[in-house]
């Protein structure tokens, strides 16, 4: 070896060691490196933050943060809405009163950031006159627009699944609908409102005057920056159902007979149905605009159609995969390609499939059950075997995960059997082909825990899994189990990590806490006490089998949350939380340690988790709400971050010698 290609070697190797030992963040002023904030301005309002689950929030995008959150206004005015773009900017309040003198809701406004970093926001306010409730829109660019147009109907907007969400396209243009309620007898009306086109009324009266918009409300956006929706409605009669396919080039929307599964690919909508009564399944699409029934999908005497798949291959081909329950058709499937049905899976007595994966190669995979002779069966198929694979699952109550490994030919098939004297946890995959128990790690008479089960495939492209069992099920401990399929072993966490017992958090519903690096390997959390050491909310970080103790406060819950962990993409760890006795602010990384958040003397008395989140370039942020110093202030709302100077990482250009 030449002196030359050592010292391009040498080179290379400090040049990898500086990039992969640079740390995420650039640590300011401030405490222990963050900067800190007081968000809520008092020249705007001398009222409360309120506080809920869904009343504020942090959006990342190109390295910045943007922040809304509510508050009390003054007097008549109820609740505003307010924004704050960190680092920079001030505090915008975005609820207009010359718009509106009435509360915005707190559970109903959704957010989006589009690629180019602009910060769009929809919300629903009460306008406390006869209108009712108005939907409103904000950027930076257009300022408070009111959506709901009191030249088309004088009812108010109506809170609806699927509705009042902001959705982006390609070009990072809003697009948004909703129910409104006339006040007539006409009932609801559907709505679209886009930057381009402004507010629609959808609900053509021409085509039906039933009363209300029912259900099936769905908006999707296809790669020309069209928007394409599907809803139902009340027919002529009052009763019947009729159904509906609109999109923005259409005058009118289209009926179509029912609506069960639609997809886009490119820019055609792809919909399919079952009919209620004996079947066939019927396939239409927007281009064609021509129903098609699916032959052999009718219902059997017996037995009836379920649809098990609706799926979409590389090419564009649409797959319809079905089952008859009771018979003997477990598993058939069309293309739109072939344009043919295929009986792929036969049996007795099917009962039903676990759901379809369509793999990297656009080969099918599922897993059917049958009941041959009173006994229940499970299978493996895929499109590529002559025959199905026997499952050796137990005839018992089983709960299980079918997890295709995305880009790959890879399927794992996990179960968990329940019942008798023990549970145990299986494995199956399609390479290896062998059943592993998971659980003989536990031994006899354990049972699995119904919570914090995770069954998790990574961004490396393997499958994780953690549970807990109670060992000794008549009187044992619970301990966390781990798999993956890496090494294919069970460990048991306690032994592995020295724990003596773990604290559940979140009301109890969680007691340890899977997540992953950008490089696909997990980290654990959990609050507990260890073999040897004090109590607290600990941290295993498996890329460098590091454990970290993180505080030795435990966190508080509230429903939905209790401490929050992010990661960058440069492998560090962050955590956020309020202790539950002193009701304090803490925040934690490997390169700061523990810091007290809490900026206010006055005594803490609610439970209020507070959002952490980190930008692509590893800026950290979070946002927490404290009781004010300002007498009659109530709650104030803060945020810290730690700015990023890293923007791009850029390989050294060598040259072999």
């Amino acid at each position: 070896m030449n002196r030359a290609y050592l010292l391009f070697l040498a080179i290379l190797a400090i040049s990898l060691s500086l990039i992969f030992s640079l740390k995420p963040a650039t640590l300011q002023a401030g405490t222990a490196g963050l900067n800190t904030q007081l968000l809520s301005d008092h020249s705007l309002t001398e009222a409360d933050t309120i506080f809920n689950i869904y009343g504020y929030g942090i959006d990342t995008a190109n390295n910045v943060a943007h922040i809304y959150w509510h508050e009390t206004g003054n007097g008549s005015e109820g609740t505003d809405l307010f924004y704050r773009q960190l680092p920079g900017g001030s505090t915008i309040r975005l609820s207009d009163p010359a718009l509106s003198e009435g509360d915005v809701s707190q559970v109903w406004f959704d957010t989006a950031v589009a690629p180019d970093g602009t910060f769009h926001m929809i919300w629903l306010e009460d306008t406390n006159s006869a209108e009712g409730g108005d939907l409103f829109y904000w950027s930076a660019a257009t300022g408070t627009l009111r959506l709901s147009d009191h030249t088309e109907t004088e009812g108010y907007v109506q809170p609806a699944y699927n509705t009042l969400f902001i959705t982006l396209d390609n070009n990072g243009n809003p697009h948004t609908f909703w129910h409104e309620e006339t006040g007539t007898s006409e009932g609801e009306d559907l709505f679209f409102w886009s930057l381009a086109t402004g507010t629609i009324l959808l609900t053509d009266r021409s085509q039906t005057e039933g009363n209300d918009v029912m259900f099936g409300n769905q908006l999707l956006i296809d790669d020309k920056g069209t928007s394409h929706i599907i809803w139902a409605e009340y027919g002529n009669d009052g009763v019947t159902d009729t159904y509906f396919y609109w999109n923005e080039s259409l005058p009118n929307p289209i009926i179509l007979p029912q609506i069960n599964y639609w997809v886009l690919v490119e820019n055609v909508a792809h919909i399919i149905w079952l009919d209620i009564t004996d079947g066939p399944i019927s396939y239409w699409n927007s281009t064609t605009q021509t129903i098609q029934p699916i032959p052999s999908s009718a219902d059997l005497p017996g037995g009836s159609v379920l649809i098990e798949g609706f799926l979409v291959d590389s090419a564009g081909n649409i797959h319809i995969l079905w089952s008859k329950d009771l018979s003997n058709i477990c598993l058939a499937h069309w293309d739109s390609g072939s344009q043919t049905t295929e009986e792929a899976v036969s049996g007795e007595s099917c009962k039903g499939v676990w759901p379809v994966h369509l793999d990297g190669s656009d080969v099918l995979h599922a897993v059917v059950s049958d009941d041959p002779g009173g006994i229940r069966r499970f299978r493996y198929w895929n499109e590529n075997l002559t025959n199905p694979i026997d499952l050796p699952v137990a005839d018992v109550s089983i709960y299980g995960w079918l997890t295709g490994i995305e880009g790959t030919n890879i399927v794992h098939f996990s179960w968990i059997e329940f019942g008798g004297t023990d549970d145990n946890f299986f494995h199956w995959d399609n390479i290896n082909q062998t059943t592993s128990n998971l659980s003989q790690l536990a031994g006899n008479d354990t049972r699995i825990s119904s919570t914090g089960r995770q069954v998790e495939q990574s961004s490396n492209g393997e499958l994780y899994m953690l549970w807990s069992e109670q060992i000794n099920a008549t009187g044992g401990t619970l301990q966390n189990l781990y798999w993956n399929s890496v090494i294919n072993t069970t460990q048991n966490l306690f032994t592995e990590l020295g724990i003596s017992s773990i604290n559940p958090v979140n009301s109890g519903t969680e007691n340890m806490r899977m997540d992953f690096l950008a490089s696909g390997e997990p980290y654990f959390m959990w609050h507990g006490v260890p073999n040897s050491g004090p109590e607290g909310l600990y941290l295993w970080d498996s890329s460098q089998d590091t454990i970290h103790l993180a505080g030795e406060s435990y966190p508080c819950s509230e429903v939905g949350g209790s401490y929050k962990n992010d990661s960058d993409n440069f492998g560090n760890i962050y955590l956020a939380w309020q202790d539950d006795a002193t009701r304090n602010y803490h925040f934690w990384s490997q390169a700061t340690g523990e810091v007290a958040l809490s900026q206010t003397a006055a005594a803490e008395t609610g439970c209020h988790p507070p959002v952490l989140t980190v930008a692509e370039n590893g800026s950290v942020f979070v946002l927490w709400v404290e009781e004010s110093d300002i007498a009659g202030e109530g709650l104030d709302i803060f945020a810290g971050w730690i700015e990023s100077t890293i923007s791009k990482i850029y390989l050294p250009l060598v040259a072999k010698p």
